[in-house]
């Protein structure tokens, strides 16, 4: 998506839905951090909420991490409330 909007993304890392994040996970993210150049760490709000106790426990020399917010858009724009009032029906 950062891509897709024209930020450079010099490197990524991919962990599954609903990940428990740990101090592990948070080293192996600011290992990759200064060998690529990276200023920041980018991640999903939801993402960053299960970061940020770590974050705060554990020592880290990484750069900042800040929150990317995602947007739901549903086309057609009234399916979503269709679907759930045919259920509800």
């Amino acid at each position: 998506m950062l891509r897709d909007a024209g930020w450079n993304v010099v490197e990524s890392m991919t962990f599954p839905d609903h990940h428990r994040y740990t101090a592990r996970d948070l080293a192996a993210i600011d290992a990759k951090l200064k060998p690529s150049g990276a200023d920041a760490v980018f991640t999903t709000d939801k993402d960053a909420v299960r970061l940020d106790s770590i974050r705060r426990s554990a020592e880290r020399e990484g750069g900042p991490v800040y929150r990317v917010p995602l947007v739901v858009q549903f086309d057609p724009p009234g399916a979503l409330f269709a679907s759930v009032t045919a259920v509800l029906q």
